[in-house]
């Protein structure tokens, strides 16, 4: 036997899913939230700690030639041509051969991470 189901029911149980549901979106919203704030935060802590390898490669090189200093820090240019955003710099490692030849090496590597920062800034 079919029975009519009275609209005050219906209201109460269309509110009562309402009020069961709407925790769960804010739940979501809140923990997408989250997720992009975490990663943004280890987007910056990668940042910091690859700036910190390469404050650590200019030490070694200070401190076996404090004549290096002389070319520290490094300049970097950064301007737009024909719309294209260019980052340029000289070459650490040119500018290190010219005053101590024998740490090409460790001026090679500070130049590697260098340019790997120039690269994730683009």
């Amino acid at each position: 036997m079919i029975t009519m189901i009275e609209a005050n029911s219906i209201n109460s149980v269309s509110q009562l899913i309402q009020l069961s549901v709407a925790p769960v979106f804010l739940l979501a919203g809140v923990a997408g939230l989250l997720n992009v704030f975490t990663g943004r935060l280890s987007r910056i802590i990668d940042k910091v700690d690859k700036l910190n390898k390469y404050e650590n490669e200019n030490q070694k090189l200070l401190s076996e030639d404090m004549s290096l200093s002389i070319i520290m820090p490094c300049k970097i240019s950064v301007y737009t041509q024909d719309g294209e955003t260019i980052i340029a710099m000289n070459s650490l490692v040119q500018l290190v051969d010219d005053i101590n030849p024998d740490l090409i090496e460790i001026a090679q590597e500070a130049q590697e991470q260098l340019l790997e920062i120039i690269d994730e800034i683009k």
